[in-house]
Formats: structure tokens, C-alpha cells, sequence
């Protein structure tokens, strides 16, 4: 019976690290949306977007944006972010994770979760449309 195991393994499904989201003007300006898919926000102010990791930084739990507070807020233990992702409440030890963006030859944003950008870089985390 044991044999049996090496034809059909045990695997964890991971989503593509690197996906297709909307075309920019699906995103309202002053915007943070959540894609659950991918457990990731896209944030919008003007013409600029940049992508964050929605794992709070503090134990993995997956965060949420709180308009109405204007806040990111992580439901397991309380820690908040702004919405750039820079942690202010809470036990959350670093801010969220900036991920690589851009934009796709037919015009729609990409989002790559190889690439991530430390706060110190965070500038070249953004994109301009």
C-alpha cells in the first residue's frame, strides 16, 4: 500500500507567482482593492499603482483595507498599516511586502510576487499609466 503513495503525491496548489489582473482604468483613484485570489492589494492614487501583499507581516494572517479608517488592518491580532503598508499598531514587525507591477503589451497590470521591494526601495515599487 505504501507504493501507492508515489503515484498520486501529496501537493499544496500555489497560485502563479506572476499573474494578470485589470486593465488600469478598472481601479478607482484613492483606491486599495483586495484580490482574494492571489491575497494581494493594488492601490491607485492618480496614475501611479503599486501591489502589496496582503500576509500581515506579524503571523501570516491575510489583512484587510478598512475604508471608512482608511487603514489596512489585520483581524487576527490588531496590527494596522497605512495605506502604503508602512506598519503603526500593533505587533506587525515590518511593513507590508511591495511586489513588482507593470503593464502587460495588451494594457493590463501584472503583478509579480518574486519580485518585492524593502521600504527603502519602495519608490521603484511604483508605476506610472
Amino acid at each position: 500500500m505504501a507504493s501507492l503513495r508515489f503515484i498520486s503525491p501529496s501537493v499544496a496548489f500555489e497560485p502563479p507567482i506572476r499573474f494578470k489582473l485589470g486593465l488600469p482604468e478598472e481601479y478607482d483613484d484613492g483606491t486599495v482593492t483586495f484580490d482574494e485570489e492571489h491575497r494581494i492589494f493594488v492601490a491607485r492614487r492618480g496614475n501611479t499603482f503599486y501591489a502589496m501583499s496582503a500576509t500581515c507581516t506579524h503571523l501570516g494572517c491575510t489583512t484587510r483595507w478598512e475604508e471608512e479608517d482608511g487603514v489596512i488592518f489585520c483581524p487576527c491580532h490588531g496590527s494596522k498599516f497605512t495605506r502604503e503598508g508602512k506598519n503603526f499598531a500593533g505587533p506587525a514587525p515590518r511593513p507590508l511586502e511591495r511586489l513588482g507591477i507593470a503593464m502587460t503589451e495588451d494594457g493590463r497590470l501584472e503583478v509579480d510576487k518574486d519580485q518585492r521591494f524593502p521600504p527603502e526601495r519602495w519608490r521603484e515599487s511604483l508605476i506610472e499609466v
